[in-house]
């Protein structure tokens, strides 16, 4: 019996680590003011600045985002992501970048996962959920 439970749970630890045929995203990482997502070493590398509440930088993630994050999880482009608060007075709240910014680093680090922190960076920046300038 107790070979028994050794084998099953030796097939258990193998087919719980053994690859699933599906690819996995690259780790985010966050550095000083950079979350870094995708893979490293992708033949496409950009630097992304975006101010969560600038209504181009929303424009261009809405018009984009699934295209970049398509190009990140099939491991052809890397971005660098940095955001920038330049127009956090204008907001409701006077913190509403900041805010946004340490939500985007926060589920980058607890995630560590490239595709959950570019959806998350998608939703910050969807139609539904960006606030206006004074608004």
């Amino acid at each position: 019996m107790r070979a028994l439970g050794v084998l099953v749970g030796a097939v258990m630890a193998l087919l719980m680590c053994a690859p699933s045929g599906v690819a996995q995203a690259a780790p985010a990482e966050t550095a000083r003011d950079v979350i870094s997502i995708g893979d490293p070493g992708a033949p496409g590398q950009i630097e992304l600045f975006v101010d969560p509440l600038c209504p181009f930088s929303g424009k261009m993630i809405q018009q984009q985002g699934a295209e970049i994050g398509r190009r990140i999880e099939n491991g052809s482009l890397h971005v660098n992501l940095r955001f920038v608060n330049f127009l956090e007075r204008l907001s409701a709240s006077g913190t509403y970048d900041s805010r946004a910014i340490y939500a985007a680093f926060a589920v980058a680090g607890y995630s560590r996962d490239s595709g959950v922190t570019w959806r998350f960076v998608e939703q910050i920046f969807s139609a539904e959920q960006q606030p206006k300038e004074q608004g």
